[in-house]
């Protein structure tokens, strides 16, 4: 047939009719996008209605549930109707009616109230605005001239299995925000549970050889050995047992909560009752909604953890992530208790006493009672060798020599401020002022503290030489420079107590030389986690005498836990302190310098067991030498014996001289 029978004239023009058919549904499809891509915009807008008493999310639930179905099989329609070469009287009606479907989606979307609860309106909004994406992409994907959706333009076949996908969602739709706080809380429990999972493979894999690593795909990822990546120190070691501890506490009161607080909300008559602390309907769905967003900042503290820990000697940076864990973890109880009556609030009240343990144990292990790392120039740039950097110091764009500091800039600063203060001896300001010229890190840094600084001082002890007493710093010790406040910034300022123990020497201000001596051996050990860290001097309001201000060992004396024990009963913490001091014996060594070992004359009030003990290092009461030609030796109080069958056959010399090192 000839091709101008095939078309007419229109205006002097040959139209094929095809065309113009084409043109229509092109028309059609374009306003059918425009149109959801409208509807996107709305959805991301906060709800309209604030309080609706006729409202129903059952009713939410269904007719959604039902409208699910129908658009999947709009979606089949459209795609068999609107593949080329399409019939604009089977299209058109096909798109017609995937319009007026997503309207009434999109209405019923719009109809939720804020006061039905955040966490359900959120879902109902974000499953619906899938849907309408993969609606309006389906619609795209048959466009001569496709518009920019910000996604891969796939095909109509992959675009409507994806929208088929959207649709399964709304059967799987909460009809109160209880059951999609209880969704939310569920994915949440899979999350700490994989993290979990994961912490233990960690550990597992740093307690077997190096060696039998096996090859996951991750070296050529990361550019290096992963064992080498991820091996863990003993003490980072300790510390991820510590932090493995807290998530799986964490996990056990996500549980309960689930079942104690959320799971009894899930049903119709029990979210009408006024049985749970007089709270109405709308007050009971603002505290589940601040569950679930605090559950969210545990997750997020939980990733930060685990992705520290295969990093290693991030250690304070895990500490303080932990820390937050605990702190969000106390706040989750709270929430909890206003969601819970009788018998049930007494275990959130353990579990807040339990998550307060952990803030205790971080504080008197190692790794939190000192800088992990004692920067020294060469360990410096042995850190940097093997791939350890402190990062770029943002004054001077250069490798940063400890952790949150510069020995460059730092020095600066210090020398600016050396007239500023003093200690009223030239001997201890020159000595500070070294220090601090020449520190690689905050362990290696004193600073000179006024008297004033100081409050709550309490009296713990009189020792061999000299006194100690308990107090509370006001503005805890240097952490790093704060450039844009051009001032130091302090550790834990104005946010908790800072506890110090301050010793002091008796008739330090006459024996200078030897009191600085003693200071010196203390940063000298720095290295050490068995010794207790040196943080600056400072002076005895009344005696005048110079005192060491150092960290505070929460575990008392040593003679106040050995007149604590009980040998009738079970094993005391004493004698687990002394069964790990064995094992840090044979995994750790302090190298002293010789000219230095035999005038650590620490006595035994001094030893704070904070799990810090070395009982074989505390040497023999004829090796004090004397002090500024007095012999400073002191009586010792014996200690009690009792047989070595008690302490489960292990042999322990327990005669315990006067000398610490």
């Amino acid at each position: 047939m000839d091709e101008n029978v095939k078309c007419r004239s229109t205006d002097n023009l040959n139209v094929c009719p095809t065309k113009i058919q084409s043109k229509n549904v092109q028309a059609k499809l374009r306003g059918l996008v425009d149109m959801l891509l409208g509807y996107l915009k709305d959805i991301k807008n906060p709800p309209v209605l604030q309080n609706s008493l006729n409202f129903d999310g059952t009713i939410i639930k269904n007719e959604l549930g039902k409208l699910g179905l129908i658009l999947a099989n709009d979606a089949t329609k459209m795609t068999l109707t609107c593949k080329p070469p399409c019939t604009p009287s089977a299209a058109i009606p096909t798109i017609n009616a995937i319009s007026e479907t997503l309207f009434l989606i999109s209405g019923h979307a719009a109809s939720v109230p804020l006061s039905a609860g955040k966490t359900f309106a959120n879902e109902i909004k974000s499953t619906t605005g899938d849907i309408i994406y993969a609606s309006a992409a389906l619609a795209n994907s048959f466009l001569d001239s496709p518009i920019d959706m910000n996604t891969t333009n796939y095909g109509h076949l992959i675009s409507t299995g994806i929208l088929w996908n959207a649709c399964d969602l709304f059967q799987q739709l909460p009809s109160n925000n209880s059951i999609a706080v209880s969704q939310k809380w569920k994915g949440i429990l899979a999350l700490l549970e994989d993290a979990i999972c994961e912490i233990v493979d960690l550990i597992s894999e740093n307690n077997q050889n190096a060696n039998d690593d096996i090859d996951d795909g991750w070296d050529e990822i990361l550019g290096t050995s992963t064992a080498e990546s991820s091996t863990l120190s003993t003490t980072e070691k300790e510390m991820g047992n510590l932090c493995l501890d807290l998530i799986k506490l964490v996990q056990l009161l996500f549980k309960k909560i689930l079942h104690r607080c959320i799971d009894p909300l899930n049903t119709s008559d029990q979210l009408n009752t006024k049985n749970i602390d007089s709270f109405r309907q709308d007050s009971i769905n603002e505290t589940l909604d601040q569950l679930v967003h605090l559950g969210n900042s545990i997750i997020d503290c939980t990733d930060e953890l685990g992705t520290n820990l295969y990093s290693p000697h991030n250690v304070e940076i895990i500490v303080s992530h932990a820390n937050d864990l605990k702190s969000h973890s106390q706040e989750l109880i709270g929430l909890a208790m206003l969601l819970t009556t009788g018998s049930h609030k007494e275990w959130f009240v353990l579990c807040d006493g339990q998550l307060s343990s952990f803030e205790r144990r971080l504080k008197t292990q190692p790794f939190q009672m000192r800088e992990y790392y004692k920067v020294t120039n060469v360990v410096a740039k042995k850190a940097h060798h093997e791939g350890r950097p402190f990062g770029t110091c943002p004054e001077c764009n250069q490798p940063r020599t400890g952790y949150k500091w510069c020995k460059a800039c730092y020095s600066v600063h210090f020398n600016n401020e050396f007239s500023t203060w003093t200690s009223e001896n030239e001997e201890i300001d020159k000595f500070i002022q070294e220090c601090q010229l020449n520190s690689f890190g905050r362990s290696h840094c004193l600073e000179w503290v006024n008297p004033n600084k100081f409050k709550n001082i309490q009296f713990l002890a009189r020792g061999g030489f000299g006194t100690i007493h308990k107090a509370e710093w006001i503005d805890g010790p240097i952490a790093e420079w704060d450039p844009k406040m051009k001032k130091w910034k302090k550790e834990l300022e104005k946010k908790t107590k800072y506890i110090v123990a301050l010793k002091s020497l008796d008739n330090s201000q006459n024996i200078t030389a030897d009191f600085l001596n003693e200071v010196k051996t203390s940063l000298r050990c720095a290295l050490s986690n068995l010794i207790i860290r040196c943080l600056g001097i400072t002076r005895h309001l009344e005696t005048g005498d110079y005192m060491m201000i150092m960290d505070y060992g929460y575990g008392g004396n040593m003679h106040g836990w050995w007149n604590a024990l009980n040998y009738s009963g079970s094993l005391p913490d004493i004698v687990e302190q002394f069964l790990l001091a064995d094992d840090i014996k044979q995994k750790m060594e302090v190298n002293f310098q010789n000219d230095f070992e035999k005038n650590m004359t620490y006595h035994p009030q001094a030893i704070y067991t904070s799990r810090l003990l070395r009982l074989e290092k505390l040497g023999k009461e004829n090796e004090v030498k004397p002090i500024n030609n007095e012999l400073r030796s002191r009586e010792i109080p014996t200690l009690r014996s009792f047989s070595s069958d008690s302490l489960d056959s292990r042999q322990f010399n327990l005669e315990l001289p006067s000398d610490m090192c």
